[in-house]
């Protein structure tokens, strides 16, 4: 845990907001705050009905007790990170034990787009993790504890706050695992069970209530038609995908762990077959009903909820499947676990074959280096693979040094993918949307953001200028401005220069801000 504090919480705050839902979620919270109104959100100081309002709590609660700023504007994300961290270790330990807990762990730390959504201010990883408390107390229920359906009904609850309609996706895998292990009318008989769905109710309808009694028709129009209607039929906004969408991203943003994904896959599907087969004999045998206990079924139901109810889905987004990363994660820490165990498993080639692909692969992602000397490294890497294999092998039990060497190899590989997201990233509308908020302006007036030569629509100027934002798209949105302060492209200034003077105030890159006003 302390590892993965560091690398979810290390220069948290030094880049700016990205543009888009980062900034966006920061904005509402930062709006909450200053408005006083904690029960209608609101974007660019107009209601905002995209999401429940269960993040943007969290985020201002951190903003009142400490500060506005970048930090805090992550802090929620990164905290439910550090929470996955420690259920998805649960949740291993409890069905694998503990090594495999440590290696999942490991495999998930290192995994660039569970590290990146971790520290990126958005919904995704508080979903992730009200889902994996929801899987832990699943777990623990049918273990014969039918206390912990209070758990994870009040978990099925705040993910449905967190973001909506995307949280019917762990009541929908638990109730399918249980109608597959045939404990579905047992557990609908548990007085615990509809308690606990009783608190689940208390938790989402008042918001919900509230909202469509306040705002009525526009409310029903943006949160249920647009937002999970209209998403789920097409692709809005231009987020649109093939059946392998996800697939794709998977190969490109899980290097390494995916090349050995489908081998852990596999194991998985072989497991549960042996798993079937013997509860089925044993069943038969006594002349009774086959118990769950702590099948590992729900893992692979919840991915397979995921995978397939997001391609069936018009819109498609990387980040909606980040709920998947623990699950693989922990797969691929059994898989690990049976390479050390059992030489010359099927696990342990598998491990040997991609740590040796990973040492021809992976320099070949370091663009710093040329060609000839990617080639050099590689034939350096995989020919001290080679040799320390081929050393501890000769011993007995020389198989299991060769499994941590190789997953050590992995592991390295998986810290060069993520230690970009250390880097400072510069953003130009940002720096000029805070020189506007230091801008003696007494009446707070709007900022215009003109959007002619270069896209500038961008919600970062909107949280780093505390003014209202102007966005202006044309030359003829700009017929009514006689006088303002602005921030525009040069090229446009250029391309203004017969109808409008503009003061500058400030550069950055090819952009400038300053105050625009109308000859004559």
């Amino acid at each position: 845990m302390l590892i993965a504090t560091f690398v979810l919480f290390y220069e948290l705050g030094a880049r700016t907001l990205n543009n888009w839902d980062e900034a966006i979620y920061a904005q509402v919270s930062k709006e909450i705050v200053n408005s006083g109104d904690w029960l209608t959100l609101h974007w660019g100081y107009a209601p905002w009905y995209h999401k429940p309002p269960l993040f943007m709590w969290m985020t201002a609660l951190l903003y009142r007790l400490f500060e506005v700023n970048e930090f805090w504007a992550r802090a929620a994300s990164a905290l439910s990170g550090l929470g996955v961290v420690g259920v998805a270790y649960l949740i291993s330990q409890r069905l694998y034990g503990r090594l495999t807990a440590v290696f999942s762990v490991g495999v998930l730390l290192t995994n660039f787009s569970f590290v990146h959504y971790a520290r990126f201010g958005t919904t995704d990883v508080t979903l992730a993790l009200f889902i994996f408390i929801s899987i832990y107390a699943y777990l623990r229920a049918v273990a014969g504890a039918h206390r912990w359906w209070y758990l994870a009904w009040f978990a099925m609850a705040s993910a449905l706050m967190t973001k909506g309609v995307a949280g019917l996706i762990v009541p929908i895998a638990i109730l399918t695992a249980l109608l597959v292990d045939r404990q579905l009318w047992p557990t609908l008989r548990l007085k615990t069970f509809w308690r606990g769905s009783l608190v689940a109710a208390l938790i989402v309808l008042p918001w919900h209530g509230i909202a469509l009694y306040q705002h009525g028709q526009a409310f029903v129009d943006q949160y249920f038609l647009y937002h999970v209607v209209e998403r789920s039929t097409n692709g809005i906004e231009g987020n649109e995908g093939g059946p392998a969408f996800y697939f794709l991203k998977l190969g490109k943003k899980f290097f390494p762990w995916v090349w050995l994904l489908p081998m852990a896959f596999a194991l998985q599907i072989k497991e549960q077959i042996q798993e079937q087969i013997k509860k089925s004999s044993s069943a038969s045998s006594l002349g009774q009903n086959q118990t769950p206990g702590q099948s590992s079924r729900i893992l692979l139901v919840l991915v397979l909820v995921v995978l397939g109810g997001f391609t069936l889905v018009g819109t498609k987004l990387e980040w909606y499947v980040v709920p998947c990363y623990p699950v693989f994660a922990i797969w691929i820490g059994h898989l690990i676990t049976q390479a050390i165990r059992y030489r010359y498993s099927a696990s342990f080639v598998s491990l040997l074959v991609v740590a040796a692909a990973v040492c021809v692969l992976a320099p070949q992602r370091v663009t710093f280096l040329s060609p000839p000397a990617q080639m050099a490294v590689a034939g350096f890497g995989l020919v001290g693979l080679t040799a320390i294999s081929g050393y501890f092998l000769r011993f007995a039990k020389g198989y299991q040094a060769v499994s941590l060497v190789l997953c050590g190899v992995l592991v390295l590989a998986g810290v060069r993918e993520i230690r970009g997201l250390y880097l400072e990233v510069p953003s130009p509308v940002a720096a000029l949307a805070e020189s506007a908020s230091q801008s003696a302006n007494p009446n707070n007036e709007e900022l215009i953001v003109v959007s002619l030569s270069e896209d500038l629509y961008m919600p970062t100027a909107l949280f780093y200028s505390n003014r209202p934002i102007r966005w202006v798209r044309s030359v003829n949105d700009l017929e009514t401005v006689t006088e303002g302060e602005a921030v525009l492209a040069e090229e446009d200034i250029e391309l203004l220069s017969r109808q409008y003077e503009f003061q500058v105030f400030s550069k950055a890159d090819d952009l400038a801000y300053g105050k625009i006003s109308k000859r004559g």
